[in-house]
C-alpha cells in the first residue's frame, strides 16, 4: 500500500467550493444501478459530489460501452469519488475511471477547501480480496493527509472506523471496522465526514466520532430480488459542519407503485401494470373490483390499495373500515432491546386516561432482572387493563415473555393476552406515506416527536455504545421511548375519533 512514497500528493480539481452537497452510497451487490441514475436525474437539486464507498465496482463497468461511474459523475457538479471494497480485486482500482471520476485511494483530490482521501478494502486479517494490515492503513492515511493544510477532510473508507457503525452480525457479533481509520478520525480535528460501507446491517445510519459525522451507506444484499439502495444526502460546509443529513431508499423497480404505495411490491406492480395501472393517480381512480381481479383478491381486501393511493394524492389518512381495537381500559406499552434482541433494557407504559409514561429502566444489562421484576409487579396491579403495543408480529410481547421466563418471573396474564394493534390498523387505515410505521402513522395525525432524527436501531446502538464505553445512557434514548408510547396512545385515540365520524 503506497510503499516507498513519503507523501501522496493530492490532485486539485476545483479551486473554489463554498459548500458540498453530497450523495453517498455503498455496497451495491445486487441493486439496480440504473435506478440510482434515474433517482439523481429526477432530483430538483443536483449534488456537488457523489461518493461510492466500495464493493462490486465491477458492476459499474460491465462492458466497454457501459460506465455507470461516469454516468453518475455527469449528474454532479464536481463528479464522483470512489474506493474499492474488500470483495473487489486489487486491480479493480482501474475500473474507477471516466470523465470526472476519481479513485481516491491512489490519489486524494481537492475541491476548494475540501480534501478527500480514500481507504480501500478492509483491515487484515479478514475476509475478502483487498485487505491491508492496520499499520499499512495508518501509514497510508499519514501519507494522504498533508501536515499544515487547513482543508476540511472527507475520508472515504470502505471499512468504517473501529467501534463506530461496524457491528457485524453475519457470523456472530463482531466489530470489523478499522482501528487506524478510527484513530485518525478521533485525533485529527480536520476530519469532518467519513463515508463508509462494508457492514451491511449498520447501513443507512450515521454517528458522531471525534469532530466527524460517520455515515455507513451500505445497502443490504439479502438475495430477494433487487433490494433498494440506501442513499445518504447531506450538506458539508468548509468549517466542517454537516447539515441536512437525510436518508432515502432508491427502489430498483421502474414501477412507481412499487415504491410509493405501502404493500405494493414488484410482483403486484407488474400485475397492475397489465391493466394500465402504473401511477398513483391510476390506482386512486380504479375500482376495488378491478384491482382485486388483477391481484387475485376480493374487492373488499383490494380496497385498501385504492384507499392508500387516494391518501397519497389527498395527503390525509383515510379510514376504509372500522378497525377492531382493544377495549378499555387500555395500557400502552413499548420496549427497547439491544441490537440482537437478546435482552430488554427499557419498557415504557402509559394508561389511556393519563398522558404520562412510566419507564422501567435498566441502566446496565446486568440490571435487567431487577427491572423486569418491577415491571411484572406493576402489570399485576393492572390486571383489568388490556395491554396494547405496535409491531405487526407481537414483538414486544414475545421478547418480554422470553426475558421474564429467562429470570423465572411469572408472566402477568395481561401481557400474555396483550394485543398488537398494527394488523387491525393496517387493514383498515390508509395513510399518505410510503410506510406504516408508528412514527409515520402518528405523525400523519399530527403527533410531534422530540427526536425525529433517530429510530429504534439507533436507540439500541447508542445504548450498547454507552455501555461499552462506560458512559451514562443518553436522555434522548429514554425520550424516544416515551414518545413511542405516547404516539401509540395518540394514534389509537385519533383513529377512534375518525371512526366515530364515519
Amino acid at each position: 500500500m503506497d510503499e516507498g512514497t513519503e507523501r501522496i500528493e493530492p490532485h486539485a480539481i476545483a479551486r473554489s467550493a463554498r459548500t458540498l452537497r453530497v450523495v453517498a452510497f455503498s455496497d451495491c451487490r445486487v441493486q439496480d444501478l440504473k435506478a440510482i441514475v434515474r433517482w439523481i436525474e429526477g432530483r430538483s437539486e443536483k449534488p456537488d459530489l457523489i461518493i461510492y464507498a466500495g464493493d462490486d465496482v465491477g458492476r459499474f463497468v460491465p462492458d466497454p460501452e457501459t460506465n455507470y461511474f461516469e454516468q453518475l459523475a455527469s449528474l454532479s457538479r464536481y463528479g464522483l469519488v470512489a474506493v474499492t471494497g474488500n470483495d473487489d480485486r486489487p486491480e479493480y482500482r482501474s475500473l474507477i475511471r471516466g470523465h470526472k471520476v476519481y479513485e481516491v485511494h491512489s490519489q486524494p483530490i481537492i475541491i476548494g477547501r475540501f480534501l478527500i482521501v480514500g481507504v480501500e478494502g478492509a483491515p487484515a486479517p479478514g475476509i475478502g480480496r483487498t485487505l491491508h494490515p492496520e499499520p499499512e492503513i495508518a501509514d497510508h492515511l499519514r501519507k494522504s493527509i498533508p501536515e499544515g493544510m487547513s482543508h476540511t477532510i472527507i475520508v472515504v473508507s470502505h471499512a468504517p472506523p473501529r467501534s463506530c457503525l461496524d457491528e457485524s452480525m453475519r457470523w456472530g457479533i463482531e466489530q470489523i471496522g478499522s482501528t487506524a481509520v478510527g484513530d485518525v478520525v478521533e485525533k485529527e480535528p480536520r476530519v469532518a465526514l467519513v463515508v463508509s460501507g462494508h457492514v451491511h446491517n449498520c447501513g443507512g445510519h450515521h454517528d458522531k466520532l471525534g469532530n466527524a459525522i460517520v455515515v455507513n451507506a451500505a445497502s443490504n444484499d439479502n438475495g430477494f430480488g433487487s433490494p433498494p439502495t440506501k442513499v445518504a444526502m447531506l450538506l458539508l460546509h468548509p468549517n466542517g459542519t454537516v447539515e441536512d443529513l437525510q436518508w432515502d431508499e432508491v427502489s430498483s423497480s421502474p414501477l412507481r407503485l412499487a415504491t410509493e404505495i405501502n404493500g405494493v411490491g414488484g410482483a403486484y406492480a407488474q400485475r397492475l401494470a397489465q391493466a394500465g395501472i402504473t401511477e398513483i393517480e391510476h390506482l386512486a381512480n380504479a375500482s376495488p373490483e378491478m384491482v382485486g381481479r388483477m391481484l387475485g383478491w376480493s374487492s373488499r381486501k383490494a380496497a385498501i390499495f385504492v384507499a392508500r393511493a387516494r391518501a397519497r394524492l389527498e395527503g390525509r389518512p383515510i379510514l376504509v373500515s372500522i378497525p377492531k381495537l382493544p377495549e378499555m381500559p387500555r395500557l400502552y406499552l413499548d420496549i427497547e432491546t439491544d441490537l440482537q434482541q437478546s435482552y430488554t433494557w427499557l419498557v415504557g407504559v402509559a394508561m389511556e386516561e393519563i398522558a404520562e409514561v412510566r419507564q422501567f429502566f435498566a441502566p446496565h444489562p446486568d440490571k435487567e432482572g431487577k427491572m423486569l421484576r418491577e415491571l411484572a409487579a406493576f402489570l399485576a396491579t393492572k390486571a383489568d387493563h388490556c395491554i396494547v403495543h405496535f409491531s405487526g408480529f407481537n414483538f414486544d410481547r414475545r421478547i418480554l415473555m422470553q426475558r421474564l421466563q429467562n429470570y423465572g418471573i411469572t408472566t402477568p396474564q395481561s401481557l400474555s393476552q396483550s394485543v398488537d394493534c398494527l394488523p387491525a390498523l393496517r387493514s383498515s387505515l390508509a395513510l399518505p406515506t410510503r410506510r406504516m410505521g408508528l412514527k409515520d402513522a402518528s405523525a400523519c395525525f399530527g403527533y410531534s416527536f422530540a427526536h425525529p432524527e433517530i429510530d429504534g436501531w439507533q436507540v439500541a446502538y447508542d445504548y450498547q455504545k454507552a455501555i461499552q464505553f462506560g458512559k451514562p445512557v443518553p436522555e434522548r434514548l429514554l425520550a424516544y421511548n416515551r414518545d413511542d408510547v405516547l404516539a401509540l396512545r395518540f394514534l389509537v385515540q385519533q383513529v377512534e375519533q375518525l371512526a366515530a365520524k364515519s
